[in-house]
């Protein structure tokens, strides 16, 4: 019998702490193909009414177990650490230097569980000398060209209306997980 394809990836666990499209994209594909997916939330996003009921907050969602932890507190990054301890991967994307202003770094990850799988998400890297601007969709795809070659010649660039460059990074980062999986594991 061919195992159902969204259990392909049942024994994995995934820590997401993503927000807003391109981190929590991650944990939706992998939890689209069986993976256990944890997302943590931040209280203020976690609050009724928030984003409840909108096309995002499904999409960010499905296929997901939920819990809410304020990790700017010891108590809710303790949490974490315990999370991580028995996870395959994490998944954030809040600005380089957050997670390490919180002890969550991958460094300080590592100290929990050797073989944690850190995938980061953000504009402009982790490093470099634009890693402190912010960034979103849209910021991304006019920085590198994108909104350079799209609408009329004779009118200010266009947006092309769809978050692809959230969605893509999503999608590299789900597959940058199971490559880093199958190396671990494998190789």
């Amino acid at each position: 019998m061919t195992p159902h394809h969204d259990r392909l990836l049942q024994g994995l666990r995934i820590v997401d702490i993503g927000h807003v499209l391109a981190g929590p994209f991650v944990g939706s594909l992998l939890g689209d193909l069986g993976a256990e997916v944890i997302k943590v939330e931040l209280p203020e996003l976690a609050r009724p009414g928030h984003q409840s009921g909108s096309p995002t907050r499904a999409l960010e969602y499905r296929n997901k177990k939920s819990i809410t932890l304020d990790l700017r507190k010891p108590e809710g990054q303790a949490l974490v650490r315990r999370l991580v301890s028995v996870s395959d991967a994490i998944v954030e994307n809040y600005s380089p230097g957050t997670m390490e202003r919180w002890g969550l770094g991958f460094e300080d990850l590592m100290q929990v569980n050797g073989r944690i799988i850190m995938v980061r998400v953000s504009g402009y890297g982790q490093t470099g000398p634009y890693r402190e601007r912010t960034s979103y969709d849209r910021i991304g795809q006019a920085f590198g060209g994108m909104l350079y070659v799209t609408g009329e010649p004779d009118r200010p660039p266009a947006h092309p209306g769809y978050m692809l460059g959230d969605y893509l990074s999503g999608m590299f980062g789900a597959l940058a997980v199971l490559t880093a999986v199958y190396h671990r594991d494998h190789l």
